[in-house]
């Protein structure tokens, strides 16, 4: 039986966003805040480690990459600008190096692209964490998993 009150204090702003909450799933706003306040667990989302140090290789290969072809550059400038030289048309091995250093960037920025957020979405691994507080509750009441779960 429910012989209890309990009362919370919030800002206008706050109630607007608890009874438009409420109102989204249909429920009433006593039970949207029992439910986020009584729940027993939380969702935790966790990459793998081999995803997120993969992630980081790829960023560090894309940038190395980036230098190398902004270097390469910069070499081209700076012959331009004092022994008017152009390495690109004046000299084919730095051009072809040049093209094929570009090439390479623009094949790694479509792979990296493509399969970052493959790597994102296909890893992630939502988690049901129980509380400590309940797990101890779990381990002292067997059934009270299964009455928990019946009421959410």
């Amino acid at each position: 039986m429910k012989d209890q009150e309990f009362h919370v204090r919030c800002t206008a702003e706050m109630k607007n966003l608890i009874a438009r909450r409420a109102s989204i799933l249909d429920i009433s706003m006593t039970s949207l805040i029992k439910n986020a306040t009584l729940c027993p667990y939380f969702i935790k989302y966790e990459y793998p480690k081999e995803v997120e140090s993969l992630k980081i290789e790829l960023a560090k290969i894309g940038s190395n990459i980036n230098q190398l072809v902004k270097a390469m550059n910069e070499i081209n400038a700076m012959s331009k600008k004092f022994h008017d030289i152009n390495l690109y048309l004046d000299n084919p091995d730095y051009r072809n190096l040049a093209e094929n250093a570009a090439s390479i960037m623009n094949t790694f920025k479509e792979f990296s692209s493509s399969v970052v957020p493959q790597l994102e979405t296909l890893t992630i691994k939502p988690e049901k964490v129980f509380y400590r507080d309940v797990e101890i509750a779990f381990e002292e009441d067997p059934n009270l998993k299964a009455k928990i779960e019946r009421e959410l």
